[in-house]
């Protein structure tokens, strides 16, 4: 089952704002989070 993953709007405007590269790797995490929710445990940095 797939876990919710909610996008804040400031947080979203902040994500509009980074580089393209930055968004990709965020969104490939956070499809990560969808997948296996607190099974992740810490995050890890984005480069």
């Amino acid at each position: 089952m797939p876990w919710e993953v909610i996008f804040y709007d400031d947080f979203a405007r902040e994500v509009l704002e980074m580089e393209a590269s930055v968004r990709k790797e965020l969104i490939g995490k956070i499809h990560l989070l969808e997948e296996f929710g607190p099974e992740l445990k810490r995050p890890m940095p984005i480069r």
